[in-house]
Parts: C-alpha cells; structure tokens; sequence
C-alpha cells in the first residue's frame, strides 16, 4: 500500500517517522566517529603515558577514562535537565 492510497493523518505520520528514522541515522554515525575518534586519541595518551604496555598502567588509565565517561554523562544529563 502506498502513501496515495493512505489517508492524509497515517501520510503525514509516515513522514515524521522517516524524518525521524533520517535523523537517527545521522546521531548514529555521528556518535560512531566521535567514538572513533576518542579510541584513536585514547591509544596515542596510552603510548605516550604508558609505552612498555605495563598491565597495571592500562587498569589504572582505564578506570580513569571509565570515570571521566561517567561524569560526562552526568554532566549532559544535568544540562539537559536544567534546559528543560
């Protein structure tokens, strides 16, 4: 069935939810090269700050990074909240 044959109301709703299914689109790849892009970063901090590959380095910048992630988030939650 085709959006001819639709009324206009289940049209209309059909664009929407192609605008929205466009947009998830883009938030997807855009969140897949900021993730790229932090993993790149990551490794070159790791090598320079850790450069014998020492097993309880890696941990610690790990848990470090876990715990910046995890305050980012808060933090773009409470904006997020506040702007509402």
């Amino acid at each position: 069935m085709n959006d001819n044959q639709k009324p206009k109301s289940f049209s209309a709703l059909s664009e929407q939810l192609s605008e929205i299914f466009d947009h998830m689109d883009y938030i997807d790849s855009s969140f897949n090269r900021i993730e790229a892009y932090a993993g790149k970063k990551y490794q070159e901090i790791e090598k320079k700050i850790n450069p014998d590959q020492n097993c309880d380095i890696s941990k610690e910048l790990q848990y470090h990074m876990a715990n910046f992630l995890s305050n980012l988030a808060k933090n773009y939650e409470t904006k997020k909240h506040n702007s509402n």
